[in-house]
């Protein structure tokens, strides 16, 4: 794939990831600015976390994708020419403005979406709580309790037996088992991109730290 593509399909992708976490955040904290389009108006209470999560979800992804391709396939002298030229605009990654242009499109682009979802997940884990439709009883206030409070399969994947945010309007919800699913799945998401980050600061790090604890390994097994 070119270069031209490449860059084009990457600033789709992250203006994608950085508008909806954005909108999300903005539904999160009741916020009656949005940017136009998806606003998640039907979201409730914090079900808008789980949803801004849920979308970003791939669009993010295919971001970290298309960015470790880049620079595998175009690495430039400097990090700045190393990751795409936001919009495909003549700019030039190595002088003074291109450095800069860069710098602010690594941060919107890669850095600024996680760092909203990972906001968006500490707003659930500290305040979102599990309620039992039926009987509204209150399951797990912060789901970051909800990590330790276990629940048989049998219970929590059969039927619309519980919600988040709201016994009768929030998001079916999955306890125990759905927080540790967004724990692994964020945890995912953050040493991905903490791997790209470094195969575009230190493109030999990996390599040399695994022929390291190779030969660390090789050395205590005789």
């Amino acid at each position: 794939m070119s270069e031209r593509a490449l860059g084009q399909i990457w600033t789709t992708l992250g203006l994608v990831s950085l508008y909806l976490s954005l909108n999300a955040l903005f539904r999160l904290q009741g916020s009656e600015v949005f940017l136009s389009g998806a606003t998640f108006e039907d979201a409730k209470h914090y079900s808008a976390a789980v949803y801004g999560l849920l979308a970003t979800l791939l669009p993010y992804f295919l971001l970290l994708r298309v960015t470790r391709i880049y620079v595998k396939l175009y690495r430039g002298r400097t990090w700045q020419s190393t990751i795409p030229v936001a919009f495909n605009l003549e700019v030039q990654p190595e002088q003074k403005y291109g450095r800069t242009y860069q710098r602010i499109f690594f941060f919107l682009f890669l850095v600024a979406p996680q760092a909203l979802r990972l906001l968006l997940l500490r707003k659930i884990f500290l305040y979102g709580q599990v309620f039992k439709r039926d009987s509204r009883e209150l399951v797990a206030d912060g789901l970051i309790n909800d990590l330790t409070n276990y629940i048989p399969p049998s219970c929590s994947f059969l039927g619309n037996h519980y919600a988040l945010g709201h016994p009768e309007d929030g998001i079916t919800y999955f306890p125990f088992w759905a927080s540790w699913i967004l724990v692994i799945v964020e945890c995912g998401f953050v040493l991905y991109l903490l791997y790209i980050i470094q195969s575009i600061f230190w493109p030999g790090l990996a390599p040399r730290l695994s022929r390291l604890i190779q030969s660390i390994w090789s050395a205590l097994a005789r």
